[in-house]
């Protein structure tokens, strides 16, 4: 049986949909990058978060890669739009087959420009299928993130419903050992999601959402942006959250 989806709780104000960068509005909140290959569930994931079946949430999914060919820009609050909890910005997928070499070019070139122009950008959820695992366009996307240098990201196993325990378990196994060798790797685990039967999606949204309290909490407290060592604030506070898990 597929699991309830209404156990997240985020709702989500779509403010944006563009190629610029310089378009997208400064909301001065903690801000994630969703990004992956073309179908790797990106938006379908976007869209489970939020507690609602893929096909019918604001994030736009389709069978066909490539179908997100724009940055989209939702902005997230926990029940009362005055009062957001961060920024969510769903990236054009990589290693699209059905598109035009220029349309191709113009994604990567926006998303380049947002990963490495947008301030407010703290973190990058790189999602991963586990039906294919690493490719040679997923190792160009974290070796360009290595490059960046100010952002880590958080590795996201997808699709967990096409493999059986045994084979996610060495597909989870492989990832790892791919994205464990970038610099700009974030560490800790790897989560494992299925938009389809929502496993593990209230735990990746419960871990994000006290990355995120912990985070403005710490900065209220200590009175300071949290860039310690150079470690981004979003990824620092979602290690806080975990913490508080195991506690």
């Amino acid at each position: 049986a597929v699991a309830r989806r209404r156990h997240v709780s985020g709702n989500a104000v779509q403010l944006a949909i563009t190629h610029d960068v310089a378009k997208l509005p400064s909301l001065g909140l903690p801000e994630v990058a969703i990004c992956g290959a073309s179908n790797a569930g990106k938006s379908s994931l976007l869209n489970a978060l939020l507690g609602v079946k893929p096909t019918e949430g604001m994030a736009s999914v389709n069978g066909r890669p490539g179908w997100t060919k724009s940055l989209h820009l939702f902005l997230i609050h926990l029940g009362d739009p005055d009062d957001p909890l961060m920024s969510l910005v769903d990236c054009p997928g990589y290693g699209v087959v059905l598109s035009s070499k220029a349309e191709r070019v113009a994604w990567g070139r926006a998303v380049r420009n947002y990963l490495r122009q947008r301030e407010e950008l703290e973190n990058v959820f790189l999602l991963i299928d586990s039906s294919i695992g690493v490719t040679a366009d997923d190792e160009e996307f974290m070796t360009s993130l290595d490059s960046i240098g100010r952002l880590e990201f958080h590795a996201i196993i997808t699709k967990a419903d096409l493999l059986r325990p045994l084979q996610l378990a060495q597909s989870h196994q492989l990832i790892y050992d791919a994205v464990s060798r970038h610099r700009s790797y974030a560490g800790g685990d790897i989560p494992i999601c299925s938009s389809k039967t929502a496993t593990g999606v209230g735990e990746l949204w419960e871990r994000l959402k006290a990355g995120v309290i912990n985070q403005v909490y710490l900065e209220k407290q200590e009175g300071q942006q949290l860039h310690e060592r150079g470690t981004p604030r979003l990824a620092r506070a979602i290690e806080v959250g975990r913490a508080g898990e195991r506690a």
